[in-house]
Parts: structure tokens; C-alpha cells; sequence
């Protein structure tokens, strides 16, 4: 039991820096300004989290956003169902013009080199310690990849929707529908803890 809540108070800590605040918020939506330092964090939490390049995630968040809901969406649960539970890891093809501001050469870095790193450090931890590897290697890969998945699924069926109980999966996403409407706000509402965060670590 203490394991289950150590893995879930990890994962929750990563991904709500890596991919709701990091990946989601400031790479792919460019909605606040931070330091050199955080974007690192963000990218280190990202890749603990298994996602993919913050390039290609942001890429495509971007292109998802454009043609929200519609056949040109390349995640829409609307269109290719069940599928989109996990797709948002397996996109190949992206239009140039959704990269604007996403090529500084530590992100290329990160799009060349980040997968091989996660990949060492669960090496690593593999034989180290089995436990090791579990907790906070393979958990939170398989955590993010399913919650995630269940947020392009639920948050858009059929139209982007609030569920609040998306949160225990995708931390402070559970209010789509009101992203979707505002999604150049790094704060949604009170109660969004990701939106508290960027209050204290962005740029003035």
C-alpha cells in the first residue's frame, strides 16, 4: 500500500511539472515565461514521464488544438475512437509551421537524445534495484500514457468537456472545455493547482 501511494505522489509531482505545466502550458501553448532552469525541469519531468520530445508533443497539442474535433485531428475520439486512448504517443507526421519556437538547442537536444537517456536510466534502475525501476520508472510511464490517453478520450467525447475526476489522471486537466475556450490562460480557474505553480515560478 505504501508503495501504491509513493508511486502515485511521484507520478502526480512529474507530470504535473512535466506535461501539465511544462509540455502542455508553456511548450505547446507558450502561456507564461520562465527561467532557462525551469525549462529543464520541465523536460527532465516530461521524459520521467515517458512522453515523448517536448517538439513533437507540442507540435502536435498544436495541431490538435487547430482542428479540434474534426477529421484533421490527429487524436479525435470522435473519429477514430478508442484509438485516441493511445495515440498522443504515436503521431509521426507534424506541418513545419506548428515548430515556431520550439527548435532552441536544448529542446533539439531533448528530441534527439531524451528517449535514449530515459531509456539508460531505466537500465540503470533495472539493475539496481527491481523496486526502483517500478516506482519511479516504469509507473509513471505507464500512469501518463493511460491518463493521458483517458483525457484526449473523456475530455472530448464527443465535444472537449469538464470532468473533474480526470485529474486523478492527468493532473489539472479535468477542466477541458474551459481550456479549450481560453487555452492562452496559464491559469484556468482557483482551483487549478498547475495555474497556482506558474503563478510562483514565471517570469515578471
Amino acid at each position: 500500500m505504501i508503495d501504491i501511494i509513493i508511486i502515485f505522489l511521484w507520478w502526480h509531482i512529474i507530470a504535473t511539472f512535466g506535461l501539465s505545466i511544462g509540455y502542455h502550458r508553456y511548450f505547446s501553448h507558450q502561456t507564461f515565461k520562465t527561467t532557462y532552469a525551469w525549462e529543464i525541469i520541465f523536460l527532465i519531468c516530461g521524459y520521467m514521464c515517458g512522453a515523448r520530445s517536448p517538439i513533437t508533443w507540442a507540435a502536435v497539442h498544436r495541431l490538435h488544438h487547430e482542428y479540434s474535433d474534426t477529421k484533421k485531428d490527429p487524436h479525435s475520439p470522435k473519429f477514430i475512437g478508442l484509438k485516441s486512448l493511445f495515440s498522443l504517443w504515436t503521431i509521426d507526421y507534424i506541418p513545419k509551421k506548428y515548430f515556431k519556437g520550439l527548435l532552441a538547442p536544448h529542446l533539439r537536444f531533448a528530441h534527439k537524445y531524451g528517449k535514449y537517456i530515459w531509456l539508460g536510466i531505466g537500465l540503470i534502475l533495472l539493475i539496481i534495484n527491481f523496486n526502483l525501476f517500478v516506482i519511479f520508472w516504469l509507473s509513471p510511464f505507464l500512469i501518463s500514457y493511460i491518463g493521458f490517453g483517458v483525457l484526449n478520450y473523456f475530455g472530448h467525447n464527443p465535444n472537449p468537456t469538464n470532468r473533474l475526476w480526470i485529474n486523478l489522471f492527468a493532473p489539472s486537466e479535468g477542466w477541458h472545455k474551459e481550456h479549450h475556450n481560453r487555452p492562452s490562460k496559464f491559469k484556468i480557474n482557483k482551483y487549478d493547482i498547475a495555474g497556482f505553480i506558474i503563478t510562483k515560478i514565471k517570469s515578471s
